[in-house]
């Protein structure tokens, strides 16, 4: 370590070498748990390399941040750590970085699930961001303030900040994984709105975004999603093209892409046993995602309305006792299921209370021929009235 020290402070080492030198300390700070020497070192960096620039240091700091592990007990002590650089930024009257550091505590807040305390220090930032025309870091508040508000779930003011973010992307310049957050973010709120199809080459951007930037565990999630999106659409012959995709291929061995991959043969076959089998044998694993989750279960209500229409497709009065049987199903549910089919125009039919059966109406085959021919009588009966 006191080499290490050496090396910064020796004035014919390069600031590449020292600055080598100085994230060399940090990790071994981290490996040993020690951000207060973390901390510590960041503010005293200035009494061992006098000549350091606020934009090397800003850079140090980012990369400091990079090596922390995304884990919540760990990210929660950076809380303190981040208060008290900020403090110190603030008193040096170093303002972008303080800035920058803001982000980064705003970041960490999400990450633990303080959702509030991020929103309320993002309406402070962006105010500030604004006055020194700091776009790309702009653009980062609006995504975790998109994120924020999608996770306490106000979707009008998500999408807003999604917006707010997309409109600046276009006249900045993004890394590409921020724009692969931004175009993550619009497939997930496409996908709420039941407009899977779109959401398609979002998640094939955000894939390709997150690749490229070696974020590969946000890259995993973008291919499940789009793979999620292509189930759900009825697209599932679709998936084999995205083994040839270079950027999907590292990630097929995920654990939650085997078990889309799974549903989606489930799902093909029309099973709902072997589509329920899936969901419980990986419970845990789905659970963890909330969106994966929120949208098996859409994905299950269909997979149950096919098999209500594969079962009554032979039969003009079917009972609700004989449905529920064949699916292992409660009466109550499939009655309820049934009367939601009916008002939703998928099934056309009435239930009988009687006995509790299912009366299926013979849907009319409409003539092409005869309905051309009262459209060509009308024209004329129209023609007649306008010269007599």
């Amino acid at each position: 370590m006191n080499q290490l020290v050496e090396v910064i402070k020796n004035k014919e080492t390069t600031q590449e070498e020292k600055e080598t030198a100085f994230l060399e300390i940090q990790k071994r700070n981290m490996a040993n748990n020690d951000l207060v020497s973390i901390r510590d070192n960041i503010i005293h960096l200035k009494t061992i390399w006098p000549d350091i620039t606020t934009a090397r240091t800003t850079k140090i700091i980012k990369k400091i941040f990079d090596i922390i592990p995304s884990d919540t007990s760990v990210l929660a002590n950076v809380l303190g750590i981040l208060g008290d650089l900020i403090e110190w930024a603030k008193k040096d009257n170093k303002n972008m970085l303080r800035l920058d550091l803001e982000c980064k505590r705003i970041y960490v807040f999400i990450y633990v699930g303080k959702y509030h305390e991020a929103l309320e220090r993002i309406k402070v930032v962006v105010k500030e961001l604004k006055k020194y025309d700091d776009r790309p870091n702009l653009i980062t508040l609006y995504v975790y303030e998109s994120k924020a508000y999608y996770k306490i779930m106000n979707f009008a003011k998500a999408k807003s900040a999604l917006t707010s973010a997309r409109t600046l992307a276009v006249s900045t310049y993004c890394s590409s994984e921020l724009q692969a957050q931004i175009d993550l973010f619009n497939g997930m709120y496409l996908c709420d709105e039941r407009n899977y199809l779109t959401s398609f080459s979002y998640f094939l951007e955000a894939l390709e975004g997150f690749s490229v930037d070696k974020k590969y565990n946000e890259a995993s999630i973008s291919l499940r999603y789009l793979i999620l999106s292509k189930i759900i659409s009825g697209r599932q012959s679709e998936i084999q093209s995205i083994y040839k995709n270079k950027y999907a291929v590292p990630h097929l061995n995920d654990e939650c892409v085997k078990v889309l991959l799974e549903v989606s043969e489930a799902c093909q076959d029309r099973s709902l046993k072997k589509y329920s089998d899936i969901i419980v044998l990986n419970k845990t694993l789905i659970e963890n995602d909330v969106f994966l989750k929120a949208h098996l279960e859409y994905l299950y209500d269909i997979l149950l309305e096919k098999n209500i229409h594969k079962l009554i497709e032979p039969y003009s009065i079917v009972y609700i006792e004989y449905i529920a049987q064949k699916l292992s199903f409660n009466v109550e549910e499939i009655e309820k299921r049934v009367r939601k089919m009916i008002l939703d125009k998928s099934i056309k039919g009435i239930l009988n209370h009687s006995d509790m059966s299912l009366i299926i109406f013979e849907e009319k085959k409409v003539n092409k021929y005869d309905t051309e021919c009262l459209r060509t009588i009308d024209a004329l009966e129209k023609i007649i009235s306008i010269n007599y």
